[in-house]
């Protein structure tokens, strides 16, 4: 999938793994609803249930039969009332990898588990970040607190969009796993800006604004403006 704007261009494989971080409402699942527009077989994780205007298929016996007959189908999983969160979401995660050829996205990562340790998420999230790619499974995550989820999700990323973190520490964790650029702060008076940063990359590029409106199809369209040098203007 690829997006090209006023000069900017991020491409990201079908079968990569990106990962988004920031601070509530700071634009996070705004991007990854832009940049997940088109893909044919998508199943959004929507442990939070704010998606439902994503326009999605609920997640049920049909729309899961779809997705491991390989047939197209974009769906939306919310949980079950009462079930555990490990359990439920290692059920659907499995799936998930059980199918192949498909894009995953997890909208806040930690709802995953009620366990404090990086270690209670369900292993079926492992799977799908180290070695989906084998399945031809690209996965997005989204997360507030980059310090409380698994390591790996960070490290074996190809993609970053780094949003306003206010935490300090955060944000030297983040750029702990990618770049010293990171660690700076999101200028105030950019309120949805974000850096992005592949490791194909030498240097994160930053963009300031994140403009959205009604579009065709999906709902919401993005514009992106890339920053010369954005380390100029942060705090």
């Amino acid at each position: 999938m690829d997006d090209e704007s006023n000069g900017n261009e991020i491409a990201i494989e079908a079968d990569e793994r990106s990962y988004i971080v920031g601070r509530t409402r700071s634009g996070k699942s705004t991007l990854a609803r832009y940049l997940l527009r088109s893909p044919r077989r998508l199943v959004a994780c929507d442990p939070k249930r704010s998606l439902g205007d994503w326009k999605l298929e609920s997640w049920n016996r049909e729309t899961r039969e779809a997705l491991l007959e390989g047939r197209d189908v974009r769906v939306r999983v919310t949980p079950e009332p009462g079930a555990k969160p490990e359990e439920f979401w290692e059920t659907i995660l499995r799936t998930v990898f059980n199918a192949g050829d498909c894009i995953v996205f997890i909208d806040e990562v930690y709802l995953l588990t009620e366990s404090e340790s990086p270690t209670g998420y369900p292993p079926a999230l492992r799977d799908i970040w180290t070695g989906g790619g084998e399945q031809g499974i690209g996965a997005f995550a989204i997360s507030q607190r980059p310090r409380f989820i698994p390591k790996y999700l960070i490290s074996e990323a190809e993609h970053f969009f780094v949003f306003r973190l206010l935490l300090e520490a955060d944000r030297e964790y983040v750029a702990d796993f990618t770049h010293p650029r990171l660690e700076q702060k999101i200028p105030l008076e950019h309120k949805h800006g974000f850096w992005y940063m592949s490791i194909f990359d030498d240097e994160p590029v930053y963009i300031p604004q994140l403009e959205t409106g009604h579009g065709e199809g999906w709902g919401q369209v993005m514009e992106l403006e890339p920053a010369e040098e954005a380390e100029e203007s942060a705090e």
